[in-house]
């Protein structure tokens, strides 16, 4: 017959071995999972190294973004000058035409003639008045003709 007592230590030490391989099997794939995160190309050291090297990016462009504002800032502060100065000038030439004497006012010759009909008695406003052009009309060129023809050729 088989003594139990006898047996506990033997299957205490094969359930040790075993806990043992298991283990030493949990260690070697953490290891490798922890040599495959902490390569360059991939995993967490590669981004790493990509946000490093975007940050390096981003401070050169702040850099330059720095500078082109310096100078947009420098070259609105010279055109804010030049303005205030020529501001001041158009102030004193405002100023000196004011001391200048006023035009006597014009007389068109187109009102003396409507004031001086509309005096007159109803016999006089028959006759024709010259027409008020609003429009003078251009007479026509070399180039229009030339354009006119130019347009009948492509229809």
């Amino acid at each position: 017959m088989i003594n139990f007592q006898t047996l506990i230590p033997y299957l205490s030490d094969i359930l040790l071995a075993f806990a043992a391989l298991g283990a030493g099997l949990y260690c070697f794939v953490l290891s490798r999972r922890i040599l495959r995160l902490s390569r360059m190309d991939e995993g967490v050291g590669g981004a790493i190294a990509s946000l490093s090297n975007q940050v390096d990016e981003m401070q050169a462009l702040l850099t330059q973004t720095r500078k082109a504002m310096e100078k947009a800032r420098s070259d609105l502060h010279e055109t804010t000058e030049k303005a205030v100065e020529i501001g001041q000038e158009l102030e004193v030439l405002i100023a000196a035409c004011h001391d200048l004497e006023p035009a006597p006012p014009r007389t068109d010759t187109h009102q003396q003639d409507a004031v001086g009909a509309a005096d007159t008695s109803v016999d006089d406003t028959a006759q024709e008045e010259e027409p008020i052009l609003l429009f003078r009309h251009r007479a026509p060129t070399q180039n229009a003709g030339r354009l006119a023809g130019h347009e009948a050729a492509q229809t």
